[in-house]
């Protein structure tokens, strides 16, 4: 039996400015979003979808356009990398 409970439960947790942001699993519509964003170059596109992304927490915590603009580089990166990597988890795992 496949539980769908567990696998809706699984997050994704980030710290921000000391707050831990439970990001929950990427919908199928933000994981369209995000394979779209992966293509095209514009910047404002790509933080939109990442800003929607991080706000599906269960921690209530809503982060702004402009809080992701103000991270540097590394942080980014480590971001779209975590995201990247869960979905390609879910892709690869039948349960």
């Amino acid at each position: 039996m496949i539980n769908l409970d567990v696998l809706m439960e699984k997050t994704i947790d980030f710290t921000l400015k000391g707050k831990l942001i439970r990001v929950q699993q990427p919908t199928l519509k933000m994981i369209k979003k995000f394979a779209a964003i992966e293509k095209d170059a514009d910047i404002d596109k790509q933080i939109e979808v990442i800003t929607e992304i991080l706000n599906n927490n269960s921690s209530n915590i809503k982060l702004e356009k402009s809080d992701i603009e103000e991270l540097n580089q590394p942080a980014l990166m480590a971001i779209l990398e975590a995201i990247t990597n869960n979905i390609k988890e879910a892709d690869n795992n039948p349960n």
